[in-house]
């Protein structure tokens, strides 16, 4: 998926952090990087500032779900943020 802060904000009115957060909760994230390496990523607060201060606001990530998610974790996850 493309994580984009400013989409985030001002077409979902949602913070990023809170977005990253949910995310985090219900998978696993891995940025991708120009090469298509992929890196995981542990910490939604570090990401999210990375993301908004040194990315342009946009990254590539690809999500693995956590073992034992349903979807409605999912759902609830996402429905929080």
């Amino acid at each position: 998926m493309e994580f984009n802060s400013i989409t985030t904000i001002f077409e979902s009115r949602v913070s990023p952090l809170n977005f990253a957060e949910a995310l985090w909760k219900v998978f696993h994230i891995f940025k991708v990087d120009l090469n298509g390496q992929l890196t995981e990523l542990l910490n939604a607060r570090d990401f999210t500032y990375e993301n908004i201060m040194h990315h342009g606001c946009i990254d590539n990530l690809m999500l693995t779900l956590r073992d034992g998610v349903s979807r409605s974790d999912i759902l609830t996850a996402l429905d929080g943020s």
